[in-house]
């Protein structure tokens, strides 16, 4: 009784939570991954960085970089994107004869241009005097975007960085690593880097020999393998891999010829002790890149950069992959090589093993940059993995933006936006400061990054300072730092001083809080915290060493509340904050059915299979326009009331309003089997309602108003969600995201409740749908099988009549038989003539009997919209 009336003491309660999370540091410094709960703490870790960087507020750029940007005014100025590649021969030519010292594209030109007047002069040249063909030689060429855009790279590329992009990043921590780079040695991307100009040495002091004459055996293998990475899966391993088990009753008269096995008795020898000492790269590797055609860079020495965006799990981008490896090539970041390109400088990267790492990984030393003399200048601070923390500047035009318009107009003189300053060094975002400068003087020795900032081309990111920063501006941040040499640096030591640092706040904390009383001691605790952001900010923020300084801030806030408050939350405070937070989003019923049973209940967050559900009033802002705001606010009042009435008569959660729009989800709070059909029923009576309320506004003299609705089904993270202030129970993942995508694309088809193939198959049984089309919607690269929902259980004779048409017809279509789908679809027209989606394929196979789709044609239709 003694020992736990101690226990229960406040010092000994924070002497046992110091202790704790002295631990839990310690195992946060030596997860690399970032797994289960250490995922959590890095995430805060990272929202800590952006607001520090907030705090410490804009700062002015180096001098010399610019964006060039291909802006809303340069699309209306020039016209429609996708530009000719022209118009970019001739950005690049007069932008370098303005002096510009290097340009960095953040553009792919990875298809050839379409040039249908080479196929016409290919089909009449054999038919002309050779007089003639060479006139019309001469203008066919004059139309080639692609010779023009190959011209100017030709005769500019000391000076121009090419931008590529992989699509698929990969690391394997394993022996495994070998084989993957012996693929990328035999990919048809080799090619492409084989041209390139070094700019990237890499020292490597533990190399991993493998023999030679096994090496060239497993490279037939991989040659000839359907799928290499599968084959990778199983590399040395005796039971699977066919090398191993071919070569393995040979082994005897292999160890004659190849001196490496005569230490080894077999060949599973050979292979558990290679598996068992291989060293693997931590830097991460990449495959299926996308380039730019031979055509524009044809020759050696060529520069590319790769502006692959290094996006942290909560989406924000915070740092720069300065560097991938693809075979035996460091592949740089499109900011890295075009600031060595722009400086004439090279970089040397060193590996070194890790100590703290059981598999013997290999992890980055130190990244050397040097001069054209072999000096060195100076050594970038990287992360082991080789990202580099970015030390932005400020949002969006802290660094100048000039359009492209600018650049191509005949004036001496071109407009920038840059934003302005105030004297304390911090931004003011309502004045952007647009002047007037000379083109030959501002552009001379300047670096530019060439990319988008039109919002229709939508290159947006979100950085620490800014929700819709432009991608290529991330990458002139990166040119920033490296010209100004001001990095943000983590410390290598740190993970060895934070835990002793954690113990000593903690007891002097304990001590503090345990003396004094609550309220006295609730100011201690601000003026603890308010001294570790002080500490933090003054020694070593502003002088570039990021800290994670979660750990002693979460360690003194948990202190003072478990030291103060551990008895604070009770049962019933607990079931009140429960109803508080469900009675706005379910029924009162579900509500009483939570509260039976709150501990089962995961505020926090999980993940778990759901069905979304996405309504929106097509063309609301007309509608708005033509209401006064109290009339507009009745109407959306009249309409959202028995909307919402309906989501919770179907068991559905009302997760928001967005305007005009309703986002509910179905299978949380309490769990059920049979969400996706009561999302459906739930859709179609909105629909059933909205024909009533369609009536009552026609009699009131109110503008008709019409919805669409998209449903999904899919593995979704549901929780309560949001800031330490402000919370609500909501769904967050891809599944919710396609929802939201096919809730718009009714407008395409001309229907009103559209489901994905994944809702389907969970009601096909008993509802009345009909397939329309397979997507590929924006943000997804798979595609994805849609249906209408139509009614539920039966529907009328014509209905059902024009539904075995339409569905042949959509059989026919994608079997390339359009004549014949044409005939089904008129055939479901005859049926219900106001049919849109039968109307809309008449226009598609009208369209291919014209001008058939290529031969690979996939009947996928791509959404370029949301």
């Amino acid at each position: 009784m003694k020992y736990l009336q101690l226990l229960l003491k406040p010092f000994s309660i924070g002497l046992f939570i110091t202790i704790i999370f002295c631990a839990i540091s310690y195992q946060y410094y030596r997860d690399s991954d970032k797994t289960g709960f250490n995922e959590v703490l890095n995430l805060i870790h990272l929202k800590s960085i952006d607001l520090r960087l907030k705090a410490r507020g804009a700062q002015q750029p180096a001098d010399k970089i610019a964006l060039l940007a291909i802006d809303n005014k340069s699309v209306e100025e020039i016209g429609r994107w996708p530009w000719p590649r022209k118009t970019f021969a001739k950005i690049l030519d007069k932008s370098i004869d303005y002096g510009a010292k290097a340009i960095g594209i953040d553009v792919i030109f990875s298809e050839p241009s379409d040039h249908p007047t080479q196929r016409v002069y290919n089909d009449l040249s054999s038919d002309l005097a050779e007089k003639q063909r060479l006139i019309l030689q001469q203008h066919v060429q004059a139309l080639d975007n692609d010779y023009f855009l190959s011209k100017s790279y030709e005769k500019n590329k000391s000076k121009i960085v090419m931008g590529i992009i992989a699509t698929d990043k990969f690391q394997t921590t394993d022996h495994r690593n070998l084989c993957n780079k012996w693929i990328n040695d035999i990919s048809p991307d080799k090619t492409y880097f084989d041209r390139e100009a070094t700019y990237i040495g890499l020292i490597d002091p533990t190399p991993n020999n493998f023999p030679y004459a096994l090496q060239e055996v497993y490279l037939e293998y991989l040659k000839q393998s359907d799928d290499p990475y599968i084959f990778c899966d199983v590399f040395l391993d005796p039971e699977y891999d066919p090398v191993m088990l071919d070569y393995s009753p040979q082994w005897e008269t292999l160890k004659e010829f190849v001196p490496e096995f005569s230490e080894f008795n077999s060949m599973n020898a050979f292979a558990e002790d290679f598996k068992k000492n291989y060293s693997h790269n931590a830097i991460t590797r990449s495959k299926n890149w996308i380039l730019n055609i031979e055509r524009i860079t044809p020759d050696s020495n060529t520069n590319s950069g790769h502006f692959n965006a290094e996006i942290d799990p909560d989406g924000v981008i915070r740092s720069n992959n300065f560097f991938t490896l693809f075979s035996d090539y460091l592949i740089p970041s499109i900011g890295l090589k075009t600031f060595l390109l722009s400086q004439e400088y090279s970089a040397l990267v060193s590996l070194k093993s890790n100590p703290n790492d059981t598999l013997n990984k290999k992890v980055i030393d130190k990244v050397e940059i040097f001069n054209s003399k072999g000096e060195k200048e100076f050594q970038v601070p990287l992360t082991p993995e080789g990202t580099l923390l970015i030390n932005y500047r400020g949002p969006q035009k802290t660094i100048p933006h000039i359009s492209v318009s600018e650049v191509l107009n005949n004036s001496e003189t071109a407009k920038i936006q840059n934003i302005e300053y105030n004297e304390d060094g911090t931004v003011n975002p309502e004045h952007m400061d647009e002047k007037t400068v000379n083109k030959r003087e501002w552009f001379k020795d300047r670096i530019f990054i060439l990319g988008a900032t039109a919002l229709a081309i939508y290159d947006l990111r979100v950085t620490p300072f800014d929700g819709n920063m432009p991608g290529p501006e991330t990458h002139l941040n990166v040119i920033d730092n490296l010209l100004r040499q001001d990095f943000l640096k983590i410390s290598k030591h740190e993970e060895s001083y934070m835990p002793i640092s954690l113990f000593f706040i903690g007891v002097t904390a304990s001590l503090i809080i345990s003396y004094l009383g609550a309220v006295s001691g609730f100011f201690a605790t601000i003026i603890m915290l308010a001294s570790v952001l002080l500490i933090d900010k003054h020694i070593f923020f502003l002088n570039g060493w990021v800290i994670s300084i979660i750990f002693p801030l979460f360690l003194i806030l948990s202190l003072y509340l478990f030291m103060t408050f551990y008895k604070y939350f009770t049962e019933e405070r607990s079931k009140k904050e429960l109803r508080g937070t469900f009675s706005k989003y379910v029924s009162p019923s579900i509500v009483d059915e939570i509260l039976k049973d709150p501990e089962n209940l995961e505020l926090g967050g999980k993940k778990q299979n759901m069905t979304v559900l996405f309504s929106d009033i097509r063309g609301f802002t007309t509608i708005s326009e033509m209401l006064d705001p109290k009339a507009l606010s009745e109407l959306l009042n009249s309409y959202l009331t028995p909307m919402t009435e309906l989501v919770f008569e179907h068991k559905g959660t009302l997760d928001k309003y967005m305007g005009d729009a309703v986002m509910a989800f179905f299978g949380a709070p309490v769990q059920y089997p049979d969400h996706a059909a009561h999302a459906c029923r739930c859709a179609l009576s909105h629909i059933k309602k909205l024909k009533e309320l369609q009536i009552e506004y026609e009699k009131q003299g109110l503008p008709q108003i019409d919805i669409g609705i998209g449903i999904n089904t899919g593995e979704m993270s549901v929780g309560n969600m949001g800031s330490e202030t402000v919370r609500s129970y909501t769904v967050m993942g891809d599944a919710v995201n396609l929802g939201s995508r096919l809730e718009g694309i009714n407008k395409e088809y001309g229907t009103r409740i559209i489901i994905s193939e994944f809702t389907y198959q969970d009601v096909k049984d008993n509802f009345i749908c009909r397939e329309i089309d397979w997507v590929r919607v924006k943000g997804k690269n798979k595609p994805v099988k849609i249906f209408e929902l139509i009614d539920e259980g039966s529907t009328s004779v014509e209905n059902t009549k024009m539904l075995k048409h339409f569905n042949k017809g959509f059989e026919l279509y994608h079997q390339k038989m359009w004549t014949e789908a044409i005939e089904q679809f008129n055939l479901a027209l005859n049926h219900v003539p106001e049919d849109v989606p039968s109307k809309l394929y008449i226009k598609r196979c009208e369209t291919f009997v014209k001008q058939p789709p290529p031969e690979d044609w996939d009947g996928v239709y791509v959404m370029t919209t949301k």
